[in-house]
This record gives C-alpha cells, sequence and structure tokens, in this order.
C-alpha cells in the first residue's frame, strides 16, 4: 500500500476517507481479481472436514489445514478427493464429481432397467447390492459435499473427509487490533499494555480512532507501547484499531508488478477525477500475461501426467 501511495505521488493517509481505508480496498480487489481469473498452483492445500454426516453431508466452509487440523480455509475449488475405510487407517483417492455430472450415468442406468423386485432389493444391504468395493465418490452441491455411497459399514458414523484444494487467499489488512489509548501524548498513540511489535503492527499502516471517526498513518514505531503518529488524533481512554495485513502470500512476492499497477487502477475509482494517475494498459497487460505465464510453468513443473507410449 506504501509503494501504490509513492507510485501516485500521495500521502499514504490520503486514501483514508470517513474512516474507511480506500487503499486497502483497492490492494484487495486487485488480488480478487487475479484468484477469480486464474488457478494458481500455489494456491492448492490438502485440507480436512471433520465429522462429516453419511445423511446430510458437511460444508465446504468447515474445512481446515491437514497439517495443522485448526486453521480455516476457505475453499475456492475441490481438486482431488481421499478417504479413510474402517478397515483400514490409510487414506485412499476417490472420484470427485458435481452433482450434475453424478446424476447423468446414475439417470441412463435407471432408464435401462426393464422391472426391479423391490420386496427383494430391499431386503439387502449396500454391500449386497452394489459390492463393498464399488467406486465411492465425493459429490458436491454448491458448498456442501456427499459420499456416495453412504456407507456406515465402510467409513463409520461422523467419518474425516480429506481434500487437495484450491484455496482463496486471506484477504489484506484481515487481522485487526484493538485496544484503548492508555495516556494522552502529542502525536502519538500509546497504550501501557499494548504490544504492538509482535501484533504485526508495521509503519506506514492506519490507525483508526473508533470513538470520533478520524484516522492518522503511523510513522514510527517507538516501542512496543507506543506508536508515533503523522497526526494527532487520541486523547486517554479512546478506542483504536488497526488493520495488519497478511505480507506473506506469493502474489506480494512473486507478482509485485502486477498487484502494484492493478491496484492503482482499482484506486482510480475510489478518488476524484482531478486525483486520478493515469497507469498504461500496456504496463498492466504486460505483468499480466508474466504473471500468468509463471503460473503455468509452474503447473507443467508439477504435473506428471503423461503419454508413455
Amino acid at each position: 500500500m506504501t509503494s501504490v501511495a509513492s507510485f501516485m505521488g500521495r500521502e499514504r493517509s490520503t486514501f483514508i476517507r470517513n474512516g474507511f481505508d480506500v487503499l486497502l480496498q483497492a490492494c484487495n480487489n486487485a488480488r480478487l481479481y487475479a484468484e477469480r481469473s486464474i488457478d494458481f498452483e500455489l494456491s492448492r492445500v490438502s485440507v480436512e472436514i471433520p465429522n462429516v454426516s453419511l445423511t446430510n453431508g458437511a460444508s465446504l466452509d468447515d474445512a481446515v489445514l491437514f497439517s495443522d487440523h485448526t486453521t480455516p480455509v476457505s475453499v475456492k475449488k475441490i481438486k482431488k478427493a481421499f478417504i479413510a475405510f474402517t478397515v483400514n487407517t490409510n487414506t485412499f483417492p476417490i472420484a470427485f464429481y458435481s452433482r450434475d455430472k453424478w446424476l447423468r450415468p446414475v439417470q441412463r442406468n435407471w432408464k435401462k432397467l426393464r422391472s426391479i423386485d423391490w420386496s427383494s432389493l430391499a431386503r439387502q444391504t449396500m454391500e449386497e447390492q452394489f459390492g463393498f468395493f464399488q467406486q465411492f465418490a465425493v459429490i458436491q452441491t454448491g458448498r456442501q459435499v456427499y459420499l456416495v455411497p453412504a456407507s456406515k459399514d465402510a467409513v463409520g458414523e461422523g467419518f474425516t473427509l480429506y481434500l487437495d484444494v484450491l484455496q482463496w487467499l486471506p484477504s489484506y489488512g484481515n487481522e485487526e487490533v484493538l485496544g484503548i489509548a492508555s495516556s494522552t501524548t502529542v502525536g502519538k498513540l500509546v497504550n501501557s499494555v499494548g504490544d504492538f511489535v509482535n501484533q504485526g503492527v508495521k509503519i506506514g499502516m492506519v490507525v483508526n480512532n473508533r470513538t470520533d471517526g478520524t484516522a492518522a498513518v503511523i510513522t514510527a514505531i517507538e516501542s512496543s507501547t507506543t506508536l508515533v503518529l503523522n497526526s494527532d488524533i487520541f486523547v486517554s481512554g479512546e478506542t483504536y484499531s488497526i488493520l495488519t495485513a497478511d505480507e506473506s502470500d506469493f502474489l506480494l512476492e512473486s507478482a509485485f508488478d502486477w498487484l502494484l499497477y492493478r491496484s492503482v487502477w482499482e484506486l482510480n475509482f475510489y478518488v476524484k477525477e482531478d486525483e486520478r494517475t493515469q497507469i498504461s494498459q500496456v504496463l498492466i497487460s504486460d505483468a499480466w500475461n508474466a504473471l500468468r505465464s509463471w503460473n503455468e510453468n509452474l503447473l507443467v513443473q508439477a504435473t506428471d501426467d503423461f503419454d508413455l507410449d
């Protein structure tokens, strides 16, 4: 955000409008544009969904990282599905379909049936009808996923589903630091029980005064309890909030040029016409094509499906 403000020749604080950080929103819009357009290989993670119901399935919103079993993951797209059967603790890959794709062959099979002995069929178990080791599959409809066939003997009750997915990256500024000013100090925010250093607060971030709606930019971190601001907005007892950004995603590391140009382009929609900065579409397009090419090369390196004939 500091780079975008510098590119536009403006002070960081000028992009705070009535307590709303339009620069932060522009950066998030740029990130979201890229994620909507490209399935990034570096967005792939392994997740698990615990306590899946045989009857009702489970929501993708309950997915957590497989590596730590606790960190929530916002699932964009399922790539692979795995299940652990009751007879073996190892996970096995199973098919994954959308509900419509799965229903098409089922519908075709039903059309082929001439007559059915319903009384005999009702007396059979799932395994007797279809065979215990028939192809299991995960079916997705909206944000809900189900296992078919829903065999309690195969997976148990309240089982765990394992998925390889593409995730949505966390929004920049999604962590909010909250507190109360403990004293009145000109041009500073002081919180005697604060821990700004370990909370990820950095120079250039915006501090919002939640009591009166004003905002200021951090110009220096004097200590873990004191921040130097570019304007005097706090007195003792007023509450504050600071949105800290996740500065470790691969777009910031490997596509900084495109993210910068696109953020400037997005920001122009939030400012007055005489405050806008013209940016070359050729510049944006070149950086975008380089970003797409970089991701495609990662996909090629990660793909081992090739013809051995």
